[in-house]
């Protein structure tokens, strides 16, 4: 279709190579969370794998994966070394230690340059107050404001309507609420009809409170209070 700005390997569009423009790769080596704000469902499979996209960086590839499940590995270039045809520049750049900028420029079919851009936030292990405390945490309901707005969480399937969350005006999170894991981190994973749609990293849990972050450009920290 003319005018198109899906570009021709929008399946495996990191196959080939990585550009990374940071001088220290073991700085910047850890796991990263597709930041919510960022996110443009529009784009998704061609610029994203996926709206919970988790990047884990090591010293010389970059995994890409839909929440827990690898899609893609790729291997990190330095800049110097970056070969590829002009159809697609993948980059990455450290914003700061906790910070990667993901920038995508390509030619749509009218040869007009368009970039893409989002941010994936440095993933912090999750503390636990006891080993308990997460056998109770799925059977509470939370209370607290995210992102400006006031929600009531409950981890249930199906949230009914006007209790669904939101974290713009113009975007909810989800209509299901489970407590889930990717390794050391837990997330906060909302679905949306029966599909996993948006997760919120967590950086504590304690008998009372749960402790999010990582969710807007103020990388605030956020604590949801139990109510029962």
């Amino acid at each position: 279709m003319k005018g198109s700005l899906l570009p021709e390997w929008s399946i495996n569009k990191f196959l080939v190579v990585i550009m990374m423009d940071f001088p220290n790769t073991q700085e910047i080596r850890g796991i990263y969370w597709l930041r919510i704000d960022t996110i443009r469902p529009e784009n998704t499979y061609v610029y994203h794998y996926s709206e919970v996209e988790i990047l884990r960086v090591t010293k010389d590839s970059i995994f890409f994966n839909d929440f827990d499940k690898t899609i893609e590995v790729a291997p990190i270039l330095e800049k110097e070394g970056y070969v590829r045809r002009n159809m697609a520049r993948p980059e990455f750049v450290a914003l700061n230690r906790n910070l990667l900028l993901k920038k995508l420029t390509f030619r749509n079919q009218d040869e007009e340059l368009t970039t893409f851009e989002d941010i994936h936030v440095r993933l912090i292990p999750t503390k636990i107050s006891n080993k308990t405390v997460l056998d109770r945490v799925t059977y509470s309901t939370y209370e607290g404001v995210i992102n400006g707005f006031h929600n009531i969480l409950e981890f249930k399937d199906n949230i009914p309507i006007d209790s669904i969350p939101q974290i713009t005006n113009n975007d909810i999170l989800g209509d299901g609420l489970k407590l889930e894991n990717f390794k050391e981190f837990f997330f906060l994973s909302f679905y949306l009809k029966g599909k996993r749609f948006r997760v919120i990293p967590i950086s504590e849990i304690s008998d009372k409170t749960i402790t999010v972050y990582g969710y807007n450009a103020k990388q605030e920290f956020s604590t949801l209070k139990k109510r029962n």
